[in-house]
């Protein structure tokens, strides 16, 4: 299922279709290419989320496939992946209209439910730990 030849390339030309037509919006239409459509709940928000979820669901099934280290190391992948993706859209709080606690409304500089826009002892957390960190997990997987 998840190595099918003809799923593969339909999936590259997707994304890459989408990669050219975002710079073209980019470079032609930078006015409502911020407002609209790289902004806050803007189309490419909601498409890298859905993307990492698909992501980890596919590492889930993976992950249950394999054995020994491999099914540990795939399945914590999965996990990684699935909180980027909840992370993205801090955890369906918009979607579903949630009000942030008192901890979060203190901490965080955007006021939402989410660890990367916490505030540390004037660190940002999305700089140190989703920046780097998360980056260098990704890309070791």
């Amino acid at each position: 299922m998840f190595f099918n030849n003809s799923i593969n390339w339909a999936l590259r030309l997707s994304l890459l279709g989408c990669a050219f037509g975002s710079i073209y919006y980019a470079i032609f239409e930078p006015t409502q290419f911020s407002v609209w459509y790289a902004t806050e709940d803007g189309p490419v928000e909601y498409a890298t989320a859905i993307l990492l979820f698909a992501a980890s669901l596919i590492l889930a099934v993976l992950a249950w496939r394999a054995s020994g280290y491999k099914r540990a190391l795939i399945g914590f992948y999965a996990v990684v992946f699935f909180f980027g993706a909840g992370e993205e859209v801090s955890w369906g709080q918009r979607i579903f209209d949630i009000e942030s606690s008192t901890f979060f409304t203190e901490n965080n500089y955007q006021g939402e439910t989410n660890l990367h826009n916490l505030v540390v002892r004037g660190t940002h957390l999305t700089e140190f730990l989703f920046g780097t960190g998360l980056a260098i997990l990704i890309m070791l997987y």
